[in-house]
């Protein structure tokens, strides 16, 4: 028992001495403080090419939208490059576009009485050989829950 109580008459004093706690306070926060930072700008430059991307696609398809001129290869490559020139962190962007009309099931010709969309055209700009391909009818109907309601012979452009 006495070499327990030398010991701890004997670190005592340096438990109680305060110099250098700032050193080691700063050594604990440091990298929590630094990995905050470096979070807080990878979250925000997420979302800041997020915001980027999602408005070049609104303006995309409003200009499709408003356009009343026949849609052809010069109009779409015009608005791949709008779309390139827009997003410009992203060198080789995708854009597919593709008109789908609605048909409620009591005028669609499909025998089975239901609604569905059918695809008018679509096409895809990029300049990479892995690009995700046209749609067609068949994968439009795998994705119907997540397509707005419509009226009977609406069309409806997806970009």
């Amino acid at each position: 028992m006495e070499l327990k109580a030398r010991l701890r008459a004997a670190l005592y004093p340096l438990w109680k001495q305060e110099d250098g706690t700032l050193t080691i306070e700063f050594l604990i926060l440091a990298p929590i403080m630094f990995w905050t930072f470096i979070a807080t700008l990878a979250y925000f430059d997420a979302y800041r090419i997020e915001a980027i991307s999602e408005k070049a696609v609104m303006t995309i398809a409003d200009m499709f939208s408003r356009g009343s001129d026949y849609v052809d290869d010069t109009y779409l490559d015009g608005a791949y490059g709008l779309l390139k020139f827009t997003i410009r962190n992203d060198t080789d962007p995708e854009m597919r576009v593709t008109v789908m009309r609605y048909h409620d099931k009591d005028s669609s010709n499909t025998g089975d009485g239901t609604d569905h969309f059918h695809v008018v055209w679509s096409e895809v700009r990029s300049s990479s050989a892995g690009v995700e391909k046209e749609l067609t009818t068949p994968d439009v109907k795998e994705m119907t829950d997540q397509l707005p309601p419509m009226g009977d012979e609406d069309r409806l452009i997806l970009v």
